[in-house]
C-alpha cells in the first residue's frame, strides 16, 4: 500500500468549511442582496380607459428561494447557521421577520397577489364549515 493516496491524513476537520466563516462576512452578504433586490424590478404591461397600454414597473417580493442561492448555500444551511451562535440567530430571525414583512405590506399594498403570500407564508384562512 506504498502508493496509495494519503491525503485524508492530513485533513484536521471532519464535513466541510463554513462558507461564511466570520458573523461580518454573512451578514455582509445578506444585507448585499437585499440591496440588489431595491434595483430588481419586473415590467408589466396594464391597460388603461385614457392611456391604453402602459409598461409599469414593480418591485418583486425577497424570497429565501433567490437569497439562499444569492448566498451560496442552501434551506438547510441556513438552518444550520441559527445554531452557530447567538448574533447568527438574531441576524437570521431579523432577516426572516423582513423577507415577511415586505411580501405582507406587498400584499396590503396590492404589489403583490395576496393569496400568493397568504399560502408563501403559511396563513390560512379560519372559516367555519358546518355540515
Amino acid at each position: 500500500m506504498e502508493n496509495s493516496n494519503q491525503f485524508w491524513r492530513l485533513r484536521n476537520k471532519d464535513g466541510r468549511y463554513h462558507i461564511y466563516e466570520t458573523f461580518d462576512e454573512f451578514r455582509d452578504k445578506c444585507y448585499a442582496y437585499f440591496e440588489f433586490k431595491e434595483t430588481d424590478y419586473v415590467e408589466i404591461e396594464e391597460s388603461h380607459l385614457k392611456s391604453g397600454i402602459v409598461k409599469i414597473r414593480k418591485q418583486t417580493p425577497y424570497l429565501f428561494e433567490e437569497l439562499y442561492p444569492f448566498l451560496g448555500i442552501s434551506r438547510n444551511t441556513w438552518n444550520n447557521y441559527k445554531e452557530r451562535g447567538e448574533d447568527f440567530l438574531t441576524l437570521i430571525t431579523h432577516l426572516e421577520e423582513i423577507i415577511v414583512g415586505n411580501k405582507k405590506r406587498g400584499a396590503y399594498v396590492g404589489i403583490f397577489n395576496a393569496n400568493i403570500v397568504k399560502a408563501d407564508i403559511g396563513l390560512v384562512d379560519k372559516s367555519e364549515s358546518n355540515i
